[in-house]
């Protein structure tokens, strides 16, 4: 489908939530929808000051359509909101993916088993795939089953088990024998040797470290955002614990490499030892504005 096909499908549900593989795909599919008011997006370029404020309004937009508003509500997110996110919606619909994200994305739908009849779950296949990697691999690995006829019943502990299976088994999954080192070894100088130091050198969960970035977020109901003043502070007093755990809720956390390129070009200055986006680059619908020329497939997931 394209993602025009998708938008018009989102138009004829009045509560969806729509989750894709990646933010431009988020970002491309949000525009497509009316500017009518209705519409909300999600992902991890909002600082968590930011998507807290829009969760919230997601809830109690979804609590005032239970006690009978009619307003529509189309929630476009990335994977974001399959983890660690208590939202329950009739309808939602999937982009193509890893049968543990899609069996993620249903656990928000119907989530609280208080309607009268069952929700609805969509999985559509998007004219692109999922980016290179582990992501594009869960994709495959989940339409050879389907291909195949073995998923009749998606989400039973037999089919999950069998996708894991075929999932782990493609590829390098321990690129840097960190099990190898993990594993106690025996010799007459040392009864049980564990290369932990080793194993600890060798782990990154993310190759690419990622930067906390400060973004000039403004809440709704204020004037400004705060993070002037704070930096300020900061400035000031550097030893102000407090600015620092305020500082938090406004950071969104960016890729080393990607954070270096925006420095270069001027979208990144560092103010009290802070790496602070300009107010330019940061929308207050879907956050951090990058560069179309910085942003990878890879980089855009989240």
């Amino acid at each position: 489908m394209s993602w025009q096909q998708v938008a018009d499908e989102l138009i004829e549900e009045e509560c969806v939530l729509c989750i894709v593989n990646t933010r431009r795909h988020a970002r491309e599919l949000f525009n497509l929808l009316p500017d009518d008011g209705y519409r909300i997006h999600l992902s991890a370029h909002m600082c968590a000051a930011h998507r807290s404020q829009v969760i919230t309004e997601i809830r109690q937009r979804l609590e005032a359509r239970r006690q009978g508003d009619k307003q529509p509500l189309r929630v476009i997110s990335t994977q974001l909101v399959e983890a660690g996110v208590d939202l329950d919606f009739p309808a939602v619909f999937r982009a193509m993916a890893g049968l543990d994200a899609i069996a993620q994305a249903a656990g928000r739908c119907n989530r609280e088993g208080v309607m009268g009849t069952l929700g609805h779950v969509w999985v559509f296949m998007p004219t692109e795939s999922a980016p290179v990697g582990l992501l594009r691999q869960a994709e495959q690995c989940t339409l050879a089953m389907l291909k195949a006829g073995l998923l009749s019943d998606p989400l039973s502990p037999k089919t999950l088990e069998q996708y894991f299976m075929r999932l782990n088994s493609q590829g390098d999954r321990d690129k840097h024998k960190i099990c190898e080192k993990l594993t106690a070894k025996s010799s007459p100088d040392a009864p049980l040797a564990i290369q932990f130091r080793e194993a600890a050198e060798s782990f990154r969960l993310i190759d690419d470290k990622g930067v906390a970035v400060i973004v000039p977020y403004c809440p709704v109901g204020q004037d400004e955002s705060p993070i002037s003043m704070l930096i300020n502070t900061l400035e000031s007093d550097p030893t102000a614990k407090w600015v620092y755990r305020k500082l938090q809720r406004y950071s969104v956390t960016l890729p080393e490499s990607l954070a270096k390129a925006l420095q270069a070009i001027g979208t990144l200055q560092v103010c009290a030892g802070q790496m602070v986006l300009l107010e330019s680059h940061y929308h207050p619908c879907w956050g951090v504005e990058l560069p179309d020329t910085l942003l990878s497939a890879e980089r855009s997931v989240i």
